[in-house]
């Protein structure tokens, strides 16, 4: 996992003499583009002022860095273990007759049996670390010793792994035979005046160096098992690091995922909105289509009501009715008027009715006689129940009569 593209890596250096201490700082800034890493700053042995006005100046603000601190006042050890107890052992060794709790301890395995250690008081740490105000809320991996560089030999050194090598600079030796440590030594602390080069990154580098950019290396290639102390203010410092870090990739991600899920649902619901609309536009035909339907059949179920409650609606041969009494006619009979099923003029409200066995004929005649002789005609229908006159006038001085009949339906 990939926390940074950039980190510092500055090793502080306490140098003693009969005069008392300084402190010197070996520093470089590396940067991995495409898993390629490249030294973009650095700065070799400078003092306190040197590298505060280094730092202020060349390095970008938050960078993270990684802190190394080498002196006489670290004890390093190389020590054989097997198991957990072995370890037990070797700790107490390294500081006996003396509280654990006050030392800080780093161990750096070679392989299943070997172990390296440096060991340090904890007032020790505590004193760098708060001479390092001005950058050390960044400062996110503290370690001491300079045993990350063996493994980092074979990218920095070119050599045959079967014969025996040799790794020479500064004040520290390192004896190596196929990648297993036989020796080492580090001399009293103190500046080498022959400084050797090496080429790393395309560009040289100065051997004090070298420190710094193995633990760099490591930290850019694992980020979250390189070696470190355990000492709170730094932790807390790297928890935060990390948290922004992975906080700001969750940020991104929600913000995409958000983002496209808002594109999502705006087609999504683009495409909805439409259907909804063409659904809604048929939905409103159908349903003033069903109100129409409606509306029909309740003016259907009025008039058939009304037709209903005034008999008019039961079947009658009124065609029938008609034919019949016409074709019995007699030559000497006029009709004027025929109603087949008339109106119930004693029942003339809202509910009008009608007289479903009745017919009413009005006419005229020469005579009485004819009259009688077309209703002897009528009866002969079996259709018929009853004839009454209801009505006949006659002047002597005219030719033609009037009559009104009323025919009653079987």
């Amino acid at each position: 996992m990939k926390l940074t593209k950039k980190i510092l890596a500055v090793e502080i250096i306490e140098i003693r003499d009969q005069q008392g201490g300084q402190f010197f700082y070996n520093a470089l800034v590396l940067i991995n583009e495409k898993n390629k890493v490249q030294i973009e700053k650095k700065i070799v042995q400078a003092d306190h002022t040197a590298f505060q006005k280094w730092f202020s100046e060349d390095v970008p603000p938050g960078t993270p860095i990684v802190l190394i601190v080498n002196s006489d006042k670290i004890l390093h050890r190389i020590i054989a273990t097997n198991d957990t107890d072995n370890y037990s052992n070797a700790v107490t060794e390294l500081i006996p007759n003396s509280d654990p709790k006050d030392f800080f301890i780093q161990s750096y395995p070679l392989n299943d049996s070997t172990i390296f250690f440096s060991v340090t008081r904890k007032n020790y740490i505590d004193t760098i670390y708060e001479m390092s105000d001005s950058f050390k809320k960044d400062v996110i991996r503290l370690s001491i010793g300079p045993f990350p560089i063996v493994s980092m030999h074979k990218a920095l050194f070119k050599h045959d792994e079967k014969e025996i090598y040799r790794i020479t600079f500064d004040n520290y030796s390192f004896v190596l035979h196929e990648d297993k440590l036989l020796d080492y030594d580090i001399s009293p602390y103190g500046l080498s005046n022959d400084l050797n080069q090496i080429s790393v990154a395309g560009e040289n580098l100065d051997t004090p160096l070298l420190i710094p950019f193995s633990y760099g290396i490591n930290y850019l290639l694992h980020p979250l098992s390189s070696s470190n102390l355990e000492y709170s203010t730094v932790k807390n410092n790297e928890n935060n690091f990390i948290f922004n870090k992975i906080g700001k990739l969750i940020t991104v991600s929600c913000v995409s995922i958000l983002f496209i899920g808002l594109l999502v649902s705006t087609v999504v619901f683009a495409v909805y909105q439409n259907k909804y609309q063409a659904l809604s536009t048929h939905f409103n035909l159908i349903q003033k289509r069903s109100e129409q339907i409606l509306a029909e059949k309740e003016l259907y179920r009025k008039k058939k009501d009304i037709l209903d409650r005034s008999g008019i609606s039961v079947k009658s041969a009124i065609a029938y009715y008609s034919d019949q009494i016409t074709s019995s006619l007699p030559d000497d009979i006029f009709l004027k008027k025929m109603n087949i099923h008339p109106l119930n003029t004693k029942n003339i409200d809202d509910n009008f009715q009608f007289i479903n066995n009745k017919i009413i004929i009005e006419g005229n005649c020469y005579s009485s006689n004819d009259l009688n002789n077309w209703i002897s005609l009528l009866k002969k229908n079996n259709w018929i129940s009853s004839i009454i006159i209801t009505d006949y006038k006659q002047n002597h001085q005219e030719l033609l009569g009037s009559f009104s009949i009323e025919i009653t339906q079987i």
